[in-house]
């Protein structure tokens, strides 16, 4: 049977009216997926933030320079800045929800896409995040997934609430998925 165009509108925003409030709607990408979209994956440690307000959009965002110590996937500098929609300082503090916390001195294994204007970003919030803590490859990595309501297509094509799946949870299994997923 085949659901008419407005009642499958009229269902999608009863999907999006449940959704708690402060949250950011993605679709869960799988980690092929996820290398397919972007430019690099690098593993790295958080160096400092440089606030600045943007001509493109009227709001303060936030560059945060990052050292790559390792790239696990496609090319990337020694150094480079990863800009976020954001700002942690003054009275104009924001941030879209779900997207990564990067800090200042910690490591990370970051999934970045690079801009036509040679800038670079988190390629899909959260979900490009990997914490690590610890060190060599037995260290823990999370993935920073709050904020993010997840959605993926279910077997009639159609947006569907979803549960995340697990990820790798040491870097070793990380830097192998990513290898591996080419």
């Amino acid at each position: 049977m085949r659901i008419p165009r407005l009642a499958r509108l009229i269902a999608a925003l009863a999907v999006l009216w449940a959704l708690p409030a402060g949250a950011t709607s993605v679709i869960q990408l799988s980690l092929p997926a996820h290398l397919a979209e972007s430019t690099a994956v690098v593993e790295v440690v958080v160096g400092s933030a440089v606030e600045a307000l943007s001509p493109e959009t009227g709001r303060t965002v936030t560059d945060r320079a990052v050292v790559v110590e390792r790239v696990l996937h496609g090319e990337a500098p020694g150094q480079l800045r990863v800009r976020q929609h954001r700002s942690d300082e003054g009275e104009q503090r924001y941030a879209i929800p779900g997207d990564g916390r990067l800090v200042e001195g910690q490591r990370f294994v970051l999934f970045l896409t690079q801009a036509p204007d040679s800038r670079w970003y988190l390629t899909a919030l959260g979900q490009s995040v990997f914490a690590v803590r610890g060190t060599g490859p037995d260290a823990g990595v999370a993935q920073q997934l709050g904020g993010l309501t997840f959605f993926d297509y279910d077997a009639e094509g159609r947006l569907a609430p979803t549960t995340p799946t697990a990820g790798p949870t040491t870097l070793g299994e990380l830097r192998r998925a990513i290898v591996g997923g080419r």
